[in-house]
């Protein structure tokens, strides 16, 4: 059967998120789902695990598993008591390879980001493909689906005015903050960090653009919250301060806490009016918290909901990105019709050096040493096939049909391994 590569995502555009915190995958999980899975399915030749703030994604190849089993396993080893008929609901999922490198593109780029454009997305999904190599759950058609997002998340770089304005969650965040006190306010306003990971580097990043009267940090690891907060002159916080819930001194915020579910609790205390902004995913804050008086708490999906989405020349550059996603699909496309092309090439290859040997065995009076042998043969076979291979790799997909293809094999002697299916 042909391979194909293929992906199962939830995210918000198909669910709550509520629901998306309980399908999201810490380091650990996605290493005990990756073993899981592939052992499961022993047809998946690759595996790559990409969990964000907004979505989780399982992107894989395989001849005969099919993405809905690969979603209702997932379903089930997150819940073993799940009603699956429902959970499917909160899925989307493709078996086509074009439409899975369709889709890896749009998400690469920021077209299906809560937050349209974002720019943490691209090193979220690199560093999910280098766990899957560190594995050695990678292929070849999820190496060139990689290869082809980044080549065009370079050419919307450079040939769009996409980038331009360019803001991550981490920014709308303190966007939200100064709307909610007024800019004239913020240099009064005292503004606390907690966590010092990926969304918090964001957001360090981003505090130059906002004029708050302080800015403090806090980590349960104290030497990361001192180095983070170098960076802008933070003041570190103690993190005893946040476990007792104490934030009396502060009048603003931002939580990004990885594995640290309800954080902040009933317990909580504050000075007055104190806008929160949990961006950790399970979320760090107590949702009921939003019923107390002084606090003013936004969630992920509120922040996303309530600033308004991406400027004027990204919104008009969202097409001109589509297009060049939409080039970098067909590309992918022409070099999956040539893959029989690519293997009878190389079987050829093979054959001409094995027929070379043979002679050169046969009728050379004195042996050759191993690097002398290899350099003759690699020459002859590169000389003799260079023609051939320069004639069928300039050949339009649709000039090299399959019975031609089998034809070829079979004359020529060398043969190709089932190819993967667009």
């Amino acid at each position: 059967m042909k391979r194909a590569l293929r992906y199962i995502s939830i995210s918000h555009f198909t669910a709550s998120l509520k629901d998306r915190e309980r399908y999201h995958l810490t380091a650990d999980d996605r290493r005990r789902l990756s073993a899981a899975l592939c052992a499961h399915f022993g047809d998946v030749s690759s595996l790559m695990l990409l969990a964000t703030c907004n979505r989780t994604e399982l992107y894989f190849e395989s001849a005969a598993t099919q993405s809905d089993d690969l979603r209702d396993f997932f379903i089930r080893w997150v819940d073993a008591g799940a009603d699956v008929v429902w959970e499917r609901g909160l899925f989307q999922h493709s078996d086509r390879t074009a439409d899975t490198v369709l889709h890896l593109l749009q998400v690469g780029n920021g077209l299906r980001s809560a937050v349209v454009g974002d720019d943490q997305i691209l090193a979220q999904i690199k560093e999910a493909y280098q766990d899957a190599c560190a594995q050695q759950r990678q292929g070849s058609l999820l190496e060139r689906a990689i290869q082809a997002l980044h080549r065009c998340y370079k050419r919307v770089s450079n040939e769009t005015a996409f980038r331009q304005g360019s803001r991550s969650t981490a920014y709308r965040a303190l966007q939200l903050i100064e709307q909610e006190f007024g800019k004239g306010q913020l240099p009064h306003k005292q503004l606390l960090i907690v966590g010092a990971g990926d969304i918090a580097r964001q957001v360090v990043k981003y505090l130059p653009k906002f004029a708050f009267g302080s800015c403090a940090i806090s980590n349960r690891t104290t030497d990361t919250a001192l180095a983070l907060g170098a960076q802008q002159g933070l003041t570190c916080w103690a993190w005893k301060n946040v476990e007792d819930q104490d934030f009396t001194a502060f009048d603003a915020i931002i939580t990004a806490v990885s594995h640290r579910k309800e954080l902040i609790g009933s317990g909580v205390r504050v000075a007055g009016k104190t806008v929160v902004v949990d961006l950790a995913m399970p979320g760090n804050v107590d949702r009921k918290l939003r019923f107390h008086e002084h606090i003013r708490l936004h969630d992920l999906d509120a922040v996303t909901e309530q600033i308004a989405q991406a400027d004027q020349h990204r919104k008009a550059a969202v097409e001109q990105v589509e297009v060049l996603i939409k080039d970098e699909v067909a590309a992918y496309t022409a070099w999956l019709q040539k893959a029989r092309t690519r293997a009878f090439l190389a079987s050829y290859k093979h054959h001409i050096r094995a027929a070379v040997a043979e002679a050169l065995t046969a009728s050379v009076p004195h042996k050759l040493d191993a690097d002398e042998a290899e350099q003759l043969l690699e020459q002859v076979a590169r000389r003799l096939l260079k023609k051939t291979a320069t004639a069928m790799q300039a050949a339009p997909a649709d000039a090299l049909p399959e019975r031609t293809m089998a034809w070829l094999e079979a004359a020529f002697g060398a043969s190709s391994p089932a190819e993967p299916e667009p």
